[in-house]
């Protein structure tokens, strides 16, 4: 092989909407050339990853042919635990089992891999001495500062799990505490603290291909919000369009949830409550889409109070990545959202100074973040060679 011309060796294209290695890719699949655009390979290797239960993460290889014909796949499923350079040999290596058949040669098109598959049910009663259950802690905290100026911030998080075939079970809790200093020319110190801490558990009960009920309730400590409790809590049904064994590649899902908000807060509020109970409803659209084109994240959401149908919020937010010609992407991310639901808005006006230090909200009517970007490439076809010098220098 090591005498064959470049023309000879098949052309590849690596798609990975998430991380995947690509330079350690390339390094060790060099006999095949590279390419920088789908439209100019032969086969395209499209890698996506998904969290799995265990706090590793689920790669799904797919290997298509020119047109986005799939030829094979197959998937790994990492432990917390795994390092990077464990992750990229195991991805290599089921690459190797993916394209060996690919080569022309009439004794390796003979040959045919197979492994067994489990179903959901089997994964789901595996010995395992913690139950499926898994404990995530995080301490994290992050600081900036000049002469005059001063940011910090500290949090813990803890996420508790157990996720089967047919059950899901998610506590998600953060606390974080956040001081802001300014010094100004007169020598004024202006300063200011805040805090707030969540617990999130959500539970999931699998009915079948395309539905799914379940629970979701929330315990928030907000100061920023002026809510000294928040509590809510609301049955959920989910249906996804899509069969959910097609997660890896599409999913469309329609969810609704309604239930009771309690609010108890620090102030009075310009709709003169110090606590109050409403009803409430939230339907949300949610789309994740990866193909040989592209990824698409995406959510649509509206969130009402029955009894005041006028307090609303209506928000989007969208990631993609588009591949729409050879050559011509566009990436797009972010959120919008459109907001008449901002029940605990202070009466009382504070200073200047307490706005500006970002220790109590202002009223709004809308909020976004976005972030966009568009590339064309053209040249040469070939993308194969890594070269690793100076990289991350600045």
């Amino acid at each position: 092989m090591a005498g064959m011309q470049s023309k000879s060796q098949p052309k590849l294209f690596l798609n990975c909407p998430q991380d995947c290695f690509e330079d350690y890719v390339k390094q060790e699949l060099s006999y095949f050339d590279f390419v920088r655009d789908r439209y100019l390979a032969d086969m395209q290797i499209l890698i996506n990853t998904q969290t799995s239960a265990n706090g590793g993460k689920r790669f799904n290889i797919r290997l298509l042919k020119a047109g986005s014909i799939l030829t094979d796949s197959t998937q790994y499923i990492s432990r917390a635990a795994d390092t990077d350079a464990m992750l990229r040999e195991i991805i290599v290596k089921k690459l190797k089992l993916l394209l060996i058949k690919q080569l022309p040669n009439p004794l390796l098109e003979s040959m045919e891999i197979k492994f067994p598959k489990r179903t959901g049910d089997s994964l789901s009663n595996l010995k395992d001495p913690w139950h499926y259950w898994v404990l995530a802690p995080e301490v994290n905290g992050n600081a900036e500062g000049e002469s005059n100026f001063v940011w910090r911030r500290i949090g813990a998080k803890m996420i508790i799990r157990k996720i089967t075939h047919k059950h899901k079970f998610i506590l998600y809790t953060e606390a974080n505490n956040r001081y802001v200093s300014y010094t100004l020319d007169s020598n004024k110190t202006l300063q200011g603290q805040v805090s707030d801490m969540y617990i999130k558990p959500l539970y999931s009960y699998s009915l079948n291909e395309h539905f799914s009920l379940g629970c979701l309730a929330r315990l928030e400590n907000e100061q920023y919000r002026n809510i000294k409790y928040h509590l809510s809590a609301a049955p959920l049904l989910e249906y996804n369009f899509y069969p959910y064994r097609q997660n890896v590649s599409r999913q469309l899902r329609f969810v609704n949830q309604a239930g009771v908000w309690y609010n108890q807060y620090y102030y009075e509020t310009i709709y003169s409550y110090t606590m109050e109970y409403r009803p409430y409803y939230r339907t949300s659209l949610i789309a994740d889409i990866n193909q040989p084109w592209g990824s698409v994240q995406a959510g649509l959401h509206f969130n009402t109070f029955v009894d005041n149908p006028r307090l609303y919020r209506i928000f989007l937010n969208i990631n993609t990545s588009l591949r729409l010609v050879q050559g011509f992407s566009i990436k797009l991310e972010g959120q919008v959202s459109y907001i008449q639901d901002q029940i605990s808005l202070v009466k009382k006006s504070f200073s200047d100074e307490a706005y500006l230090l970002y220790l109590q909200q202002l009223p709004t009517t809308f909020n976004y973040y976005s972030e966009f970007g568009l590339v064309y490439t053209f040249g040469s076809i070939y993308n194969t060679i890594v070269n690793p010098r100076f990289g991350q220098v600045y």
